[in-house]
């Protein structure tokens, strides 16, 4: 059995606004709901910025994050290094030459080409996403 949630990131929803936006500051918003539930560690799953904000949560807090599960990954600003296991779902809206980047960022990464999909992923195939990532989490 898993506990999820689905966290508003700040500024987004009906979170507050940070007193700075960006990708490390709702990584450290995360960390911070991950302290206030006592969570020693966790599976992250991120979709677009999410993704983005994953990774940095993983680069931060690896002793926190265990495995990842990113979607529509970006690598339009330097990515860190993430030496967790990752599950990354490459979609039809994602930049071809920025796989290299993720390789190079996700060493230990395992990537699965989606490219039938476009930002509706999640609505397109439930069940085939839902038996790989599932597959993957508890592998």
């Amino acid at each position: 059995m898993r506990s999820v949630y689905a966290p508003d990131l700040p500024g987004l929803g009906e979170s507050d606004p940070p007193p700075a936006p960006g990708v490390s500051e709702a990584a450290g918003a995360v960390s911070d709901l991950a302290d206030d539930l006592r969570l020693r560690q966790i599976d992250v799953l991120g979709v677009h910025t999410g993704a983005l904000v994953a990774q940095h949560l993983a680069a931060a807090r690896a002793e926190l994050v265990r495995r990842l599960v990113l979607v529509g990954v970006s690598s339009a600003e330097p990515l860190p290094t993430i030496r967790q296991p990752a599950l990354v779902m490459r979609t039809r809206l994602d930049a071809p030459d920025s796989l290299h980047a993720l390789k190079t960022a996700l060493p230990n990464g395992k990537f699965v080409d989606v490219a039938d999909y476009a930002s509706d992923l999640f609505d397109a195939a439930p069940s085939t996403l839902a038996k790989q990532i599932g597959a993957f989490l508890t592998g």
